[in-house]
């Protein structure tokens, strides 16, 4: 079993893959997790641990501070599933939400016969030919969102607009921090109304904007992966 793990802003693919270093040890080599840099260099916070350390970014915002160049890491992570895929799920921090949420609308628009009307497609087909989007990779099994925030609001471009329409069908995870001091609770909640009631799940704890630390996050990630999967083969 694969899983993609997409990192937050100011953030890198090793950082998040030692934040997430308890789920990857609990996993017992059951689980692959696969930990992808995101495009964009950004200037590290005053107080950081490890200030030469990469800090990187999916999103660079424009003078309006909205989020752009979206397209660009997108098909970063599509060129990096076609080297490295294909994946059963994806499991996002932050900022890496928009872009997994992004890579589940065009995975779904792949298998459209004729869905030019959807910007998403347009986008990205005018840089990458459709054929060469997916190649090797089926739809996904699951996502795992670990406080996200949805791709509309008033940082978002008029491109994500759209997906406030949208309702996924995937079986999602939602990890909610109940004193996230960065994306206030209604934004994550928010984003729990793009998937189907049926097949999301909430999980919240009394943390802030981080990986729970809390003893039992480990085995609930793993059951909601192990639990999918199980599923899907039936």
């Amino acid at each position: 079993m694969k899983i993609l793990c997409i990192h937050g802003w100011q953030e890198s693919a090793a950082k998040f893959r030692r934040n997430l270093s308890r789920v990857i040890n609990d996993s017992k080599s059951l689980i692959e997790f696969d930990f992808i840099d995101g495009p964009f260099i950004v200037t590290p916070p005053k107080k950081a641990k490890n200030p030469n350390e990469s800090n990187r970014s999916w999103l660079v915002f424009d003078e309006t501070k909205s989020f752009e160049k979206w397209e660009h890491s997108l098909l970063v992570i599509i060129d990096f599933i076609k080297e490295n895929g294909p994946y059963d799920g994806l499991l996002c921090f932050s900022q890496g939400g928009i872009l997994g949420s992004l890579l589940l609308r065009l995975r779904h628009l792949h298998d459209q016969d004729n869905p030019t009307q959807d910007l998403v497609y347009t986008k990205i087909s005018h840089l990458k030919p459709r054929e060469e989007w997916f190649p090797n990779q089926p739809s996904f099994k699951f996502i795992i969102y670990i406080s996200c925030f949805p791709p509309f609001g008033p940082r978002a471009s008029s491109l994500f607009h759209y997906f406030q329409n949208i309702q996924f069908q995937i079986p999602s995870l939602h990890v909610i921090a109940t004193n996230d001091n960065v994306i206030p609770n209604e934004r994550s909640y928010l984003l729990t109304t793009m998937f189907d009631p049926n097949t999301r799940t909430i999980y919240t704890h009394d943390g802030s904007h981080h990986i729970p630390k809390t003893m039992d996050f480990p085995q609930i990630l793993l059951h909601f992966i192990t639990t999918t999967i199980n599923k899907s083969k039936l």
